[in-house]
Parts: structure tokens; C-alpha cells; sequence
């Protein structure tokens, strides 16, 4: 599986996130604000990829014709 520029950007910022979250020890104001942030990418990734399913789709089907 190979991934776009963006989803691995994201994948970076994710990984850096988790290191800033088991690094952070006690500051629970840090962690919270990483996991929202990954909540909030996750969140947009959920709801890009229906739309790039269904791009990919149109254009087999489009292909077939």
C-alpha cells in the first residue's frame, strides 16, 4: 500500500504526537491536546476516504466503458 504526501505527513504527526504524549508524564493539559488533534485527523481521514472510494470506482467503472 502506498501512501500520498498527505497521509504520510499525518502518519509523522500522529507518531511525534505519541512520543509527546509518553514523554509527557503528568502535563495531562499536553496529552489532551495531542489527542484531540489526532482525534481531529483521524476524524478528516474517516470522512476523505468514502469520497476517494467512490472517485475510484467512478473511474473504473469509467474505464470499462
Amino acid at each position: 500500500m502506498k501512501l500520498t504526501e498527505s497521509e504520510a505527513r499525518s502518519l509523522a504527526t500522529i507518531y511525534n504526537m505519541l512520543n509527546e504524549i509518553k514523554t509527557a508524564g503528568n502535563d495531562t493539559i499536553l496529552m489532551a491536546q495531542c489527542l484531540t488533534s489526532m482525534n481531529n485527523m483521524l476524524r478528516a481521514a474517516v470522512v476523505e476516504e468514502p469520497e476517494k472510494s467512490n472517485n475510484e470506482a467512478q473511474n473504473h467503472q469509467e474505464n470499462k466503458s
